[in-house]
């Protein structure tokens, strides 16, 4: 069986899917205290990581300014809205997956945060591919972190709230 269609079927498997989202969440709480994520972002995430025409234009580094990419990538983010609600069941599949590891919790502001105790950080870096999609997992986290605003986001890849 060729490989590329194993890796593209088990990204969406809801524990890769899950560890793309945690990762993100890891990223996101180093620019805001650990506080959590809103729902809202998380939502966001399988369509930028998996969608390989829209991951391969994401940096390396969230020094990048967001507005600027959406600008520079505005070809690849035409109907974004659509994708994401494509990916939303692999998405929510995912966070029931988490939640019932009890890997993720709610915090009290809302927010959706991980859960320490049974969280293990780290990754198999042997496969090139899902090597690229966990940094850059990390990275988006970062980036939404820094930006701080879910409305700012979404104005940005013209979705409305």
């Amino acid at each position: 069986m060729n490989n590329t269609i194993d890796i593209t079927e088990n990204m969406l498997n809801p524990a890769f899917c899950g560890k793309c989202l945690l990762l993100v969440l890891e990223g996101y709480n180093k620019k805001n205290d650990s506080k959590g994520i809103p729902y809202s972002l998380l939502i966001l995430v399988l369509p930028f990581l998996l969608v390989k025409e829209i991951r391969k234009t994401l940096p390396a580094n969230s020094k990048e300014k967001f507005y600027e990419w959406t600008q520079t990538n505005a070809a690849q983010l035409i109907n974004f809205h659509t994708i994401v609600q494509g990916y939303m069941p692999y998405t929510e599949k995912a966070l029931m997956f988490l939640f019932s590891l009890n890997i993720l919790k709610i915090e009290e502001n809302g927010m959706i945060n991980i859960s320490e105790k049974n969280y293990k950080k780290g990754w198999d870096n042997s496969i090139e591919e899902l090597n690229e999609v966990f940094k850059k997992a990390k990275c988006l986290g970062r980036w939404f972190g820094t930006i701080n605003s879910e409305s700012m986001i979404y104005l940005h890849l013209k979705i409305k709230l």
